[in-house]
């Protein structure tokens, strides 16, 4: 069984080749990634390949294509890790009888811009839309674990392929320790969204804190990934609304680092539309965290059908769960996402 696995380069992926090399090694796997090496390295070998820009557009294209058309055909499957290349879509719609061994890994932003292109759009917009649209449509199998996402993609592309369960991603695994803060005498912690991204609305979120009157408590807003330009504009509107409770988060931290660092977090407020930021949210949930979301987005019906308790914005309150409720979270996070599952499921849909 010959897996190609195509990668654009995010945070997950390093990880996840070392899990599948690791767990996995008696599946003959070949990884194809592109994106910033630099940033995100993994240790290349026999069974990868790392795609590097060219200054040259064109001598970009050429290199990068014709081998990785090869390594299609050649596949038994094909994981698309992510859906937004353009140019490999286009590829894919070329060569039409390769979409049905096509397995994609639904990230989220990678469907949710449909929402985007519903809107008034310009004409490149339009015709990448209409190449998403037939490559989608014809993809063999799709992989998330969030039901609600699969609803979408059938709705707005009339999308026919089998589903497949995966959490997909170490990153969306919680084998964290919970401990127990006495916010009475430490104040409240609260972190804000999870990186510089205006989906994240952060500005709502600070009118809704600030609303609940001066208390003890720190705003820690992770803004080391995404926009730069509006994590600006985030840390100073933070510093003029709540002064030197406003913690910005601008640099990396290790996921070691930064899973202790969530330990002392006792509010998590994700005011995303949309499903994003869902490693942060199992992962605070599985420490036994308060988490508040929008009630209309698919990450809430995922709670819901767990049965993981999750609060509404639009209830925002301050309020934390009881130690129960708690607890209750911890056994349900760490019996559905485990590492121990993502094996299991990864097998199950390459085997």
């Amino acid at each position: 069984m010959n897996i190609l696995h195509i990668a654009y380069l995010e945070k997950f992926i390093p990880s996840f080749i070392e899990l599948m090399r690791k767990e996995l090694s008696d599946i003959e796997q070949y990884f194809y990634t592109y994106g910033d090496f630099n940033k995100y390295p993994y240790e290349n070998g026999d069974d990868s390949y790392h795609s590097y820009e060219k200054n040259n557009k064109l001598f970009s294209i050429l290199s990068r294509y014709p081998p990785l058309i090869r390594k299609m055909y050649q596949a038994d499957k094909i994981i698309l890790h992510g859906l937004f290349d353009i140019k490999l879509v286009i590829v894919l719609c070329i060569n039409p009888w390769l979409l049905k061994k096509c397995y994609w890994v639904i990230w989220g932003g990678d469907l949710y811009c449909y929402q985007d292109n519903v809107m008034p759009r310009s004409l490149y917009k339009s015709i990448c839309e209409v190449f998403r649209r037939f490559a989608i449509k014809r993809f063999g199998y799709l992989v998330t674990y969030i039901t609600g996402d699969i609803e979408r993609v059938r709705s707005w592309y009339g999308a026919k392929g089998v589903y497949y369960k995966c959490i997909m991603y170490i990153s969306n695994t919680c084998n964290a320790v919970p401990i127990f803060n006495d916010s009475k005498n430490k104040g409240t912690s609260i972190q804000v969204g999870n990186s510089a991204d205006s989906i994240n609305n952060h500005i709502d979120v600070f009118k809704l804190i600030k609303c609940q009157g001066e208390r003890s408590i720190k705003i820690y807003v992770p803004l080391s990934y995404g926009n730069k330009d509006y994590a600006n504009k985030i840390i100073s509107l933070g510093n003029d609304m709540f002064g030197d409770n406003f913690i910005p988060i601008v640099d990396f931290m290790s996921i070691e680092k930064y899973i202790q660092y969530m330990t002392n977090i006792d509010i998590a407020i994700f005011n995303h539309t949309r499903q994003q930021g869902m490693g942060n949210l199992i992962s605070f949930l599985g420490l036994g965290k308060t988490v508040y979301i929008r009630d209309s987005t698919s990450q809430w019906d995922l709670m819901n059908e767990l049965n993981i308790l999750v609060k509404s914005i639009d209830d925002y309150d301050g309020s934390t769960l009881s130690i129960e409720q708690s607890v209750h979270n911890i056994k349900k996070v760490k019996d559905i996402f485990s590492c121990e599952n993502l094996c299991q499921q990864w097998r199950s849909i390459l085997k």
